[in-house]
């Protein structure tokens, strides 16, 4: 793997997320690299718990997309659905 695809593996999220509301494609923000622990536990970067405003005991979504595990706030999952709603007029 190289550090583009990194990029856009780990910051996914900030294309419909920033401060709670679904926002249009962007390019990705960089918010760091992180490792699998022997559990298969990923620490998310501070950078993108704070930006998605991620706390301790959050719920998260996990999805897989071409090669690239997404990982999402439960609590921002009706919003999600609803903007994949409108864009696609459902």
């Amino acid at each position: 793997m190289n550090a583009r695809y990194d990029k856009y593996v780990i910051t996914y999220l900030s294309f419909f997320m920033k401060k709670k509301k679904i926002m249009p494609p962007t390019m990705p923000e960089f918010c760091g690299t992180t490792n699998i622990g022997e559990r298969g536990q990923v620490v998310i970067p501070k950078e993108a718990r704070e930006a998605l405003g991620i706390l301790p005991g959050d719920t998260m979504v996990s999805m897989i997309h071409n090669h690239a595990l997404i990982l999402f706030p439960k609590k921002h999952m009706e919003s999600f659905v609803k903007a994949l709603a409108k864009k696609f007029n459902i």
